[in-house]
């Protein structure tokens, strides 16, 4: 299991889902007290809003992070939320540093504490940081998020190339 405490990506991807999940209910949604966007082409409420659907160039923003998907769906009762299509995950870490995520399918599970993100074979989920003790690559076919413990594990064909910062 791979700890990412200084670039906090199970924040980058639970906050942006979660976020999400409150703007498909048209509330206001703040974390740390900040405003998010979400923007789309198209909204789809189903059964007066049981099943939130957003389409086409759907982008959820906020000051330090975005996410990007080509769909995403939220359901109300359980809070299921599910992203399809060339999924972008980015942040930028307040004390420097950032990462990127990319993905095919994307899953929050809020009862589970539990995000996914993997791909259509034989196309693997990027993950990528930098910071100020150096950076990363890796590639696998599924990267799992464990919110409680901020923790993530790369699953199935995990390949990876770590580079330390240069010392002064």
């Amino acid at each position: 299991m791979v700890k990412l405490k200084s670039l906090g990506m199970a924040a980058l991807l639970v906050s942006a889902l979660c976020v999400m999940s409150a703007m498909a209910l048209n509330k206001k949604a703040t974390a740390k007290g900040e405003d998010a966007t979400l923007s789309s082409d198209e909204m789809e409420l189903i059964n007066q809003g049981d099943k939130a659907v957003f389409k086409g160039h759907v982008l959820l923003e906020k000051t330090e992070y975005q996410l990007k998907a080509n769909q995403m769906t939220r359901t109300e009762k359980t809070g299921l939320v599910e992203a399809e299509g060339n999924i972008i995950g980015m942040w930028k870490n307040p004390a420097g540093g950032n990462l990127k995520a990319y993905g095919d399918h994307g899953r929050y599970d809020p009862v589970a504490q539990r995000a996914e993100l993997w791909t259509n074979l034989p196309k693997q989920v990027a993950v990528n940081w930098k910071d100020a003790k150096g950076s990363g690559n890796f590639l696998s076919d599924r990267a799992v998020i464990f919110v409680s413990s901020k923790s993530v594990r790369l699953q199935d064909h995990v390949t990876g190339h770590i580079v330390p910062a240069a010392q002064p």
